[in-house]
């Protein structure tokens, strides 16, 4: 029983302790789509233009763009909820996995995504995502990171049939 009261605990803490960073980036995301509403959509040439010099700062960039309010809120609330269960694993490990899933990601947008320019969190996403339901395939030995793997494929299993293409003005490829 204390196993379990230890782990609800350290889930307490853990949330109580991103609330303001959780905060911080939730006030950002809205401030640069205020940005772009403002300048009529000018900021997105942050965004990935694939194969273009001038697309390789959106590398960085993009995930903090999004085209519209419906565009934001539907990646805010699973960026939110998925970068918590992220940061059970500590937020060291939790700052570098993201920066390493952002250069990645948006680098196989540079490289292989379909011209025009690709903004939004959605690629950061999928890859929390799928960190997430792989680390708990792999390992098991912890309830947490079964409970984790649970909740990402019950409750975010859209977000993996976000890879197959639907729309024209979509990124799938961020999503795969």
């Amino acid at each position: 029983m204390s196993n379990l009261a230890s782990l609800l605990q350290m889930i307490q803490m853990t949330i109580q302790s991103s609330l303001c960073y959780l905060i911080d980036l939730s006030v950002l995301l809205f401030i640069v789509w205020l940005l772009f509403r403002v300048t009529h959509g000018y900021v997105g040439v942050l965004g990935i233009i694939p194969r273009h010099v001038l697309g390789l700062p959106g590398i960085f960039f993009s995930p903090f763009i999004h085209a519209n309010f419906n565009h934001l809120f539907f990646n805010l609330i699973p960026l939110l909820i998925l970068s918590v269960m992220l940061m059970f694993y500590g937020f060291a490990f939790y700052w570098q996995i993201t920066w390493i899933l952002i250069i990645v990601s948006g680098a196989l947008i540079w490289l292989f995504g379909r011209p025009g320019i690709h903004v939004g969190a959605s690629a950061l996403i999928t890859a929390y995502w799928g960190f997430l339901v792989i680390d708990a395939f792999f390992h098991t030995n912890s309830i947490l990171n079964i409970a984790i793997g649970f909740i990402c494929v019950y409750y975010f299993f859209g977000i993996f049939l976000g890879i197959f293409p639907t729309k024209d003005r979509v990124s799938w490829e961020g999503h795969l």
